[in-house]
């Protein structure tokens, strides 16, 4: 698999991100299926889906950035250039995405057990995605 597939507009478009961006949507597709059949409001849970996904992004990179610190204590602006300096944490954005998935379920009163449940079996997309990837 090639690293990088095209560029847009000096952006390069790497094949693990189109594909992680691809299993992200394929998993909102799942759990939104599965939320239509156990009649569930759609809208609070593909809200909760997108900041959750956030929150994981962010989680995943303050975890990064903890755990690699003398790479951004020289210039902290590399916090925020994510392009140029890359690095993201898995257990980042799994430990975040529960908490922001808790907070927010919490607040909407909806079981969180049931909706991380969902989101557990809608993962299994993005599992693949990294399995593929580790591959090459």
């Amino acid at each position: 698999m090639r690293p990088v597939l095209f560029t847009v507009a000096g952006f390069p478009i790497s094949s693990f991100g189109l594909f992680l961006l691809l299993s992200f949507f394929a998993s909102l597709f799942i759990v939104w299926r599965v939320v239509k059949l156990y009649d569930l409001d759609e809208e609070q849970t593909i809200d909760l889906i997108i900041l959750t996904a956030f929150g994981g992004l962010i989680g995943a990179r303050l975890l990064y950035i903890l755990l690699n610190y003398p790479q951004f204590l020289a210039d902290p602006l590399r916090i925020f250039l994510i392009t140029k300096y890359p690095g993201l944490s898995f257990w980042g954005a799994l430990l975040f995405g529960f908490l922001i998935l808790k907070l927010f379920t919490s607040r909407l009163r909806i079981n969180f057990y049931q909706i991380a449940d969902f989101a557990v079996v809608a993962n299994i997309a993005v599992a693949v995605v990294h399995a593929i990837e580790s591959q090459n």
